[in-house]
């Protein structure tokens, strides 16, 4: 039903967003998400608004989990810069150096 709306109303944001989040979090849809979210983001291009660092996020793990490890980059990066000069900075690169630390030690 969601979609529906979303559909007829291409500019509505938040319900871009709203669909995004409930496919990434209750339908376990990461394709469909990314392309909420990819809707959201011309949205947000096309209204010169400000991209949450948390949009960049949520894109990058979805590009990953679908397999675009390019894209997965790309947006961890725009993450990163989005980030800039802000408190938060030190958490993202404390959390990435942990995740990476997590994964090589799974390897093993």
């Amino acid at each position: 039903m969601l979609q529906q709306v979303a559909t007829g109303f291409p500019f509505a944001l938040d319900l871009w967003l709203s669909q995004a989040r409930i496919r990434q979090n209750r339908s376990a849809d990461p394709t469909g998400a990314l392309q909420c979210y990819h809707h959201a983001y011309e949205i947000y291009e096309q209204t010169q608004q400000t991209i949450a660092p948390e949009i960049f996020n949520n894109m990058s793990v979805l590009s990953l989990q679908v397999g675009k490890t390019s894209d997965a980059i790309k947006y961890a990066n725009q993450c990163m810069a989005s980030l800039e000069g802000t408190q938060m900075v030190g958490f993202a690169v404390n959390h990435l150096v942990k995740a990476r630390s997590d994964r090589h030690d799974a390897v093993r």
